[in-house]
């Protein structure tokens, strides 16, 4: 039984620090390639629905 217990953390463990380590390598590659690109979509998207017409609600 003590086997499995072991296993069982041992499982744990490893797929916790592959996930972890996955967001970490994200996060890097994102910050060191995407610099000048971070705000260029948003930026866009502004200027795409400047001259949109505002969508009044109807109140009940």
């Amino acid at each position: 039984m003590g086997i499995v217990i072991e296993l069982l953390l041992l499982t744990i463990f490893i797929v916790g620090i592959t996930a972890f380590l996955g967001v970490i390598t994200n996060s890097l590659g994102e910050w060191l390639f995407s610099r000048s690109s971070s705000r260029e979509f948003i930026v866009q998207t502004k200027r795409t629905q400047q001259n949109w017409n505002k969508i009044h609600r109807l109140r009940k």
